[in-house]
């Protein structure tokens, strides 16, 4: 009996190591997944993939997103302008994304206007209102930042956005 209590003590021992093992390796995983190096190569990958394919429109969106988490905004923002003005202008979540790169880039009218466009067509759209109260903050309007934030809490309060929204919001 003393063995078999000693056995499982020990099994549960194991267990709980292999499971410490398997999240330092998942951790391991994302973190390579994440490195500044990889999200290059996945940039260059799929912007190799766009230059053999340009008629595969579905590219554009993913070049530019995979380009901003490597840190070229000046490519994210091409990508983004060719698909949101030239290949899919009625594409509310790419006119939101360019919309934020302009304002980020210096074209802080111009990403200002496309994003409220955004709102304007689709008022529930948090992610766009999200948008405009990181716009107003770094433009230092606080009420502006908080009026944003407090519109996207009640688009959808449920919802992540709408979490990570009102800790700012009042």
């Amino acid at each position: 009996r003393e063995y078999a209590v000693r056995e499982d003590r020990l099994a549960g021992e194991n267990l709980r190591l292999n499971k410490q093992v398997e999240e330092m390796k998942a951790r391991h995983e994302h973190d390579d997944a994440e490195s500044p190096e990889k999200l290059k190569a996945q940039a260059r990958l799929l912007k190799d993939s766009l230059a053999k394919n340009p008629n595969d429109t579905s590219l554009y969106v993913p070049v530019g997103s995979a380009l901003i988490a490597a840190g070229d905004t000046v490519g994210a923002i091409e990508a983004y302008r060719k698909y949101a003005l030239e290949i899919n202008p009625k594409n509310l979540a790419a006119q939101t994304d360019y919309g934020y790169l302009q304002f980020i880039v210096g074209q802080k009218a111009e990403g200002r206007a496309r994003t409220l466009a955004v709102v304007k067509k689709e008022p529930k759209n948090q992610i766009a209102m999200y948008n405009l109260a990181a716009m107003s903050f770094k433009d230092n309007d606080i009420d502006g930042a908080i009026e944003w934030m407090n519109r996207c809490v009640a688009a959808e309060p449920a919802s992540q956005l709408a979490s990570m929204a009102s800790t700012f919001s009042l």
